[in-house]
């Protein structure tokens, strides 16, 4: 059986915002290993990742996505069913 929260959708603005108030966006990418352009596109299309991208991105900062997006453990009535 497939794992509900793998359709659940988290935004990636929620990364930014873990880096702190004093990092800039080009860090962010740097960090990340992403380009700054991309970081910028998360920000203006309000993008969402996937749990795997989530999940991807967050042990890139050596932390669990539960630690940048409190929802993570979180199931919608949906979701149990």
């Amino acid at each position: 059986m497939k794992d509900p929260q793998y359709d659940r959708k988290y935004l990636a603005t929620e990364i930014i915002k873990s880096f702190g108030p004093d990092t800039t966006n080009t860090n962010v990418a740097e960090i990340l290993g992403i380009g700054r352009s991309t970081v910028y596109k998360w920000i203006e299309r309000q993008i969402r990742f996937n749990a795997y991208e989530a999940d991807r991105y967050a042990i890139k900062l050596g932390l669990h996505p539960c630690e940048i997006w409190d929802d993570w453990f979180t199931m919608t009535l949906e979701e149990t069913g």
